[in-house]
């Protein structure tokens, strides 16, 4: 186990960006590993359900419970970051297996909501009063549920208290909190579009009448969709670990002791 300093730091934006990808390159393999379990069963999914509505929406179900779990899983590996050069994946899938049912009801719950928007506008000729108040409430829900979702891994809340518990974090740093979204929600749009631009090229070199063509255009599809979703993800869910750790620290004193404590590992 390598050293590190008992006192975990405040965080400015600067910080969480530096550390975030500090954390990421250091255990790249390990994440993209972590991250590959589950997402690419996710975009086989939804490469097979088609652009159908009812497609649309089991595609939603399943992304949402497949996030929930691989952020669970994020989390317990940036913690383990601070303590062991290796990732154990098995151990963080472990972790959120301990606390399946919490992560996986918060997680649902606004994919529920989205199931009920668009099953209201469908019979609806005016949807903006249908998606633009719903849309609004996702984008708070979010920003609890990324501080809610390491309290269930570290603290071993369900999914109730865990809400209750990111609210009790944020309040006071809302802004803040919703200012740090906001600028890694761009960073995460900026490395999609980095990494699915080859992709995009490749598919329409592939365009064309024929059903090889129509394949290859399909497969570099799946491809970036799967790229994306494994390269990506990480930095939004490494980035939601390591605010929470902030949010504890300027408010409890969050420290190396207390966070080996909560995830069972004995320092040296």
């Amino acid at each position: 186990m390598r050293q590190s300093p008992r006192r975990l730091p405040e965080r400015k934006l600067g910080d969480l960006l530096n550390e975030t990808f500090a954390v990421y390159g250091r255990s790249f393999r390990d994440i993209v590993i972590l991250l590959a379990i589950i997402q690419v069963p996710v975009s086989i999914v939804a490469q097979l359900m088609g652009e159908t509505i009812t497609g649309f929406v089991i595609v939603g179900f399943v992304s949402a419970m497949g996030n929930g779990i691989v952020y669970g899983a994020v989390a317990h590996a940036t913690g383990q970051s601070y303590f062991d050069n290796r990732i154990g994946v098995k151990r963080c899938y472990q972790r959120v297996g301990w606390r399946l049912i919490s992560i996986l009801l918060l997680s649902l719950a606004p994919a529920a909501v989205l199931g009920g928007v668009l099953g209201l506008a469908r019979i609806e000729s005016d949807l903006t009063a249908f998606l633009i108040f719903p849309a609004l409430g996702l984008l708070i829900y979010l920003i609890y549920w990324g501080i809610a979702v390491p309290s269930i891994i570290f603290e071993g809340h369900k999914a109730v208290e865990a809400l209750k518990r990111s609210y009790l974090l944020i309040k006071g740093h809302w802004w803040r909190v919703f200012g740090i979204n906001m600028v890694f929600g761009l960073v995460a749009l900026g490395l999609v579009i980095v990494v699915s631009l080859p992709f995009a090229i490749a598919a329409g070199m592939a365009m064309g009448d024929g059903e090889e063509a129509n394949l290859a255009s399909t497969i570099m599809e799946f491809l970036a969709a799967t790229a994306t979703s494994v390269l990506v993800l990480p930095v939004i869910f490494i980035a939601g670990t390591l605010l929470y750790y902030d949010l504890r620290v300027r408010k409890e004193g969050f420290n190396m002791d207390r966070l080996s404590q909560e995830m069972g590992i004995a320092q040296i």
